[in-house]
């Protein structure tokens, strides 16, 4: 009886947390729900000089000019052609609005706490120093990305 007691009480602190998921290739990846705006097709990109590599410009959504960075260049990949595919998820970092091309959306997944590991030494193709946490979606491991590191080393 005390054991069942015990159990529902570590249920209803496991939160179920919801993430944005896209892929880079053939990786997952996912962003907090609660950071995304919006997902868009990509639109015209006006590029910035003295940029670095990986800042492909600005774009101009309903009046605000929003940076875009392209993921595959932070995370030093190799730079694949825009197809139809590709999308811009406009996140608020910081209070900033910021969008990252990536080569295909996912979906909403949604996974108890206590499946996600803190862990970051994963055999990933980025730096672990963007990795939140890494957690098991049906056959694929998602590689959860913070979005504060990742926009904080810019």
């Amino acid at each position: 009886m005390q054991e069942e007691k015990v159990s529902k009480i570590e249920e209803k602190n496991d939160e179920l947390l919801q993430f944005v998921t896209f892929f880079i290739g053939e990786e997952l990846y996912g962003v907090d729900i609660y950071k995304v705006r919006e997902v868009i097709k990509l639109i015209s990109i006006t590029s910035v000089p003295r940029s670095t590599e990986y800042v492909v410009g600005v774009i101009n959504l309903r009046g605000q000019v929003i940076p875009v960075i392209d993921l595959r260049l932070r995370f030093s990949l190799t730079a694949k052609e825009y197809d139809k595919h590709t999308r811009i998820i406009i996140c608020d970092v910081k209070g900033k609005k910021v969008g990252m091309i990536v080569d295909k959306m996912n979906k909403v997944e949604r996974i108890q706490e206590s499946k996600m590991k803190k862990e970051t030494n994963v055999i990933s193709s980025i730096d672990a120093d963007f990795i939140d946490r890494i957690g098991k979606i049906g056959e694929n491991i998602m590689v959860v990305i913070d979005l504060e590191l990742l926009f904080g080393k810019m």
